[in-house]
This record gives structure tokens, sequence and C-alpha cells, in this order.
């Protein structure tokens, strides 16, 4: 694609040019880094998840012990 309407020929349309694929090579680069950190966010994600479910699963348990003591405590 030529997007280049100058009526004058010279450097200018290879300015744009040589500009173009440098901003496509800049677009791939962030593509790949980009692509790269995906996955260590999708980590950290379930990482936070887990986190989050050890610490529920941690409440419960406390609060299942209290409720076995008071039941205990009950029972005599």
């Amino acid at each position: 694609m030529n997007y280049i309407t100058d009526a004058e020929s010279g450097s200018s349309g290879s300015a744009v040019h040589n500009n173009e694929v440098e901003n496509k090579k800049a677009i791939k680069e962030i593509q790949d880094k980009l692509n790269e950190l995906a996955p260590s966010l999708h980590n950290s994600i379930n990482l936070t998840t887990i986190k989050d479910l050890e610490v529920r699963v941690s409440n419960l348990e406390e609060k299942v012990e209290k409720i076995l003591k008071i039941l205990e405590s009950k029972k005599d």
C-alpha cells in the first residue's frame, strides 16, 4: 500500500516509507514483548487467586474449629 500523495519525487517518499517500516518493526517488537509478558501475567493472577483461596480456607478452618469447640463445651 502506498499512501504517498506528494506530487514531488524525492526523499520525502522514501522517508515516509522508512518511517512506516520502522513503525512496523517497533509494533512487532512491542507485540513480541507483550506475548512474552502474557504468561507471567496469567501466572501472577493464578498465584493471587491461589493465595486468596488459601486465606479463605484458613479462615473457614478457624471458624470450624471455633464451632467444634463450642459444640464440645455444650456437650459436657
